[in-house]
């Protein structure tokens, strides 16, 4: 996941890295805080509803706790780096080789292809029976494609 949420490292030393992962670990830090906030979302919400609905109340609560736990690794996975010289540099060199950055680029287009894919059938078959389902994905679809453009406007624009 590091390639789909944390790409782009040109650091040239490992002094530039580490600034790098304290950067990410301050974005880890917001996704722990967004985790903790949602489980409290769930506390409210059954302070609100009691648990008439469980189904949605468990999922409420694993995603908190699953997107806290997952922030939080990481950032334990990241200090634990930062700590040791060699690992800074091994981790450095990794990240940075041509190879590792497009086999990452390779897989976004992929997944993105596979996504497009998976959101079309849904339109396609949820249009058949539920109209909001036609009406999500169509939306997804949208933000998706517009959000490409956007994208490839503004780097355009920066390099």
């Amino acid at each position: 996941m590091k390639g789909l949420f944390c790409g782009g490292c040109r650091a040239r030393n490992n002094e530039e890295y580490k600034i790098v992962l304290a950067k990410r670990q301050k974005r880890m830090l917001v996704l722990l805080l967004a985790g903790l906030l949602t489980v409290v979302a769930g506390i409210v919400y059954i302070g609100v509803n009691g648990f008439e609905d469980s189904y949605s109340l468990g999922f409420v609560f694993g995603f908190g706790v699953g997107l806290a736990l997952g922030a939080a690794l990481a950032m334990w996975k990241i200090r634990k780096t930062l700590r040791n010289e060699e690992k800074v540099k091994e981790a450095r060199l990794k990240e940075t080789d041509e190879r590792e950055v497009e086999v990452a680029n390779q897989a976004l287009r992929l997944t993105a292809k596979i996504m497009l894919a998976a959101l079309y059938v849904c339109l396609i078959i949820g249009g058949l029976f539920w109209e909001e389902i036609m009406l999500v994905c169509c939306i997804l679809v949208c933000i998706f494609l517009l959000s490409y453009e956007f994208a490839k406007k503004y780097y355009n624009k920066q390099m």
